[in-house]
C-alpha cells in the first residue's frame, strides 16, 4: 500500500476529529467520515469529504480507518457492532485501523487480535496536544503496532502531527497515554489547590501563576492554563480527564501497584465537578 493508494476513514468529529479531517482533505487524500449526530457535516461536504451513515459504510470504501470517539464502549460498537458488524466486518483485508482514542489496554489488546483474524492490523495511536495542535497539525502520536501498519500509516501520521514516539505491541501505547494524563490530571487539580489558596489570601490567579512559571512550580499545565481552560469551554475536559483517571487505577490495580495521589485528585473531581 503506497500513500497514493491511501484511502482514509474517519470516525468521530469532536473538537480534535474535525481539524485532523480537514488537515487530511487538505493534504489531498480522500476521507469518508461518519458522525453519530448528523449536524454540521456540510462544512466538511463542501471540502470533499464522503459522509457516511454508519461504520461500515465508512469501512466499505476505505483501507485505513483513523477512531477517535469518546469512550470503550463506543470504540467497541464502532468496531464489531450490530446489525453490520461494524467497521470489522466491512473492512477489506490488508487494512489498518487506527485507534487514537483514550481507552482501556485491555479493549485495544481484545480488539487488536479479534481483527488480526480478518488480516486487519491495528495501530494503537492515541493522540497528544491541544485542540490548537490539530488544526496546526502538530499532534503527537503514540504508537504501538507491528512495523509494517507504522510504516504504512506514516505519511498520514506526518500530515496530522510533528512526532510519532512507538512504544511495542497494541495497548502499550494507552499504558503510556494513561500515565501521562494521570499526571496532568494530579497537576491539574494541585494548581487548582494553589490557586485556591491565592484567592483566600486575595492574591490572584494571574500573579501567582507568573511566580509559578518563573519557578520550580512551572509546567505544561501551568504555563498553558488559558489554552486549557479554552479548551475545556469547548469539551467536555473534566469530564475526559475523570475517565481517564479511572483507567490508569484500574490498569494499576490489575497490576497491583497503589496510586494513591491519583486517587486523591480523582476524588477531586468526582466531588468538586459533580462527575
Amino acid at each position: 500500500m503506497t500513500e497514493l493508494d491511501l484511502r482514509i476513514g474517519f470516525i468521530g468529529l469532536g473538537a480534535m476529529g474535525r481539524p485532523m479531517v480537514e488537515n487530511l482533505l487538505k493534504a489531498g487524500y480522500p476521507v469518508t467520515v461518519f458522525r453519530a449526530l448528523p449536524d454540521d457535516v456540510e462544512s466538511l461536504e463542501a471540502l470533499g469529504t464522503r459522509i457516511a451513515h454508519s461504520p461500515a459504510e465508512v469501512a466499505r470504501t476505505t483501507n485505513v480507518v483513523e477512531i477517535i470517539v469518546r469512550t470503550e464502549e463506543q470504540v467497541d460498537d464502532v468496531l464489531f457492532g450490530a446489525p453490520d458488524g461494524g467497521v470489522a466486518a466491512n473492512l477489506e483485508a490488508g487494512s489498518v485501523v487506527l485507534i487514537h482514542s483514550t481507552i482501556s489496554p485491555a479493549a485495544v489488546s481484545t480488539a487488536a487480535r479479534r481483527l488480526a483474524e480478518k488480516d486487519i492490523a491495528v495501530l494503537d495511536a492515541p493522540v497528544t496536544g491541544s485542540i490548537r495542535a490539530a488544526v496546526e497539525g502538530t499532534l503527537s502520536f503514540i504508537v504501538g503496532g507491528a512495523e509494517s501498519a507504522i510504516a504504512r500509516c506514516a505519511p498520514v501520521l506526518r500530515t496530522l502531527g510533528s512526532g510519532t514516539i512507538r512504544v511495542g505491541e497494541p495497548g502499550y501505547a494507552q499504558i503510556a497515554k494513561l500515565i501521562n494524563n494521570m499526571l496532568a490530571g494530579v497537576n491539574g487539580v494541585a494548581i487548582a489547590e494553589g490557586l485556591a489558596l491565592a484567592r483566600a489570601a486575595r492574591m490572584t490567579d494571574e500573579v501567582v501563576l507568573e511566580v509559578v512559571n518563573a519557578g520550580t512550580g512551572a509546567s505544561f499545565m501551568s504555563t498553558n492554563r488559558d489554552a486549557l481552560l479554552e479548551m475545556g469551554r469547548q469539551s467536555d475536559l473534566i469530564g475526559l480527564g475523570y475517565k481517564d483517571l479511572l483507567l490508569a487505577l484500574q490498569e494499576a490495580h490489575g497490576r497491583e501497584v497503589a496510586l494513591p495521589v491519583t486517587a486523591l485528585a480523582t476524588q477531586f473531581l468526582a466531588k468538586y465537578h459533580q462527575i
